[in-house]
């Protein structure tokens, strides 16, 4: 990696469980790298903020997908809304540097929801609103017909269908197992280990092969993802 490199610390899974994440960032920015969490939000407590914000934190996305607790719990299971909210509002006032991006994964269910959380994530400082489809990799996509009717000022024009992970990503799962693409929740194209294999296995052949594969997408994962076309909108609010 070099200067200018951007690391995620989010995968399959919930970032803020773990209680050495304000170190991997605070390691992150030493290097000069940016970093990102993507969080549910349920934790994100203003100490931790403050935490992770001093540490270096360069971007984190609170997914919110519903504004009340019926709506939200359909998707979040055991979830809790209105601490979710309480969490965002608090960051809103104390946030200086780090970045905060607001997503909300559109289903048929919260469809009737969107435009309280855009006024939500307007009012309370985030820094960018995002809309999603959920993402699909599992054999077939489900059905969510609310999405074909939303109207045009929400939707987003899609020009082609590149696959960035192809050049752009890669996933280290926490054992060190390095694999193309941050779908491959199983690791089954994994190129080899960064713990033994050391970290210059994002530049072996293997690896580099992997990717030209993907951006051709010649996995069988590649045929059912469906992250091409994932973003409905993503809007960068202008202070």
């Amino acid at each position: 990696m070099s200067s200018g490199d951007d690391v995620h610390f989010y995968g399959f899974g919930e970032p803020t469980l773990h209680p050495c994440l304000p170190e991997f960032i605070a390691t992150v920015a030493e290097k000069g790298l940016t970093s990102k969490i993507n969080t549910n939000g349920t934790r994100l407590i203003p100490s931790l903020w403050l935490a992770l914000e001093e540490a270096g934190l360069t971007r984190c996305l609170v997914s919110v997908d519903g504004m009340t607790d019926e709506v939200y719990t359909t998707y979040r299971k055991g979830g809790n809304v209105k601490d979710v909210l309480s969490h965002i509002r608090a960051i809103g006032d104390l946030k200086k540097k780090t970045l905060l991006e607001l997503q909300f994964i559109v289903f048929t269910h919260n469809l009737s929801e969107i435009n309280d959380f855009l006024a939500f994530a307007k009012e309370n400082n985030a820094d960018a609103i995002i809309l999603k489809k959920p993402r699909y990799w599992d054999g077939g996509q489900a059905q969510f017909d609310g999405i074909d009717c939303l109207p045009a000022t929400l939707r987003r024009n899609y020009t082609g269908g590149t696959c960035q992970f192809g050049t752009d990503y890669g996933l280290v799962f926490s054992d060190g197992t390095l694999t193309v693409c941050t779908a491959d929740a199983m690791g089954k194209y994994a190129v080899g280990n960064i713990f033994r294999d050391g970290a210059r296995l994002w530049e072996s052949a293997a690896f580099l092969s992997a990717r030209k594969r993907a951006s051709e997408g010649g996995f069988d994962l590649c045929k059912q993802c469906g992250y091409q076309d994932s973003y409905l909108r993503k809007e960068v609010i202008k202070k």
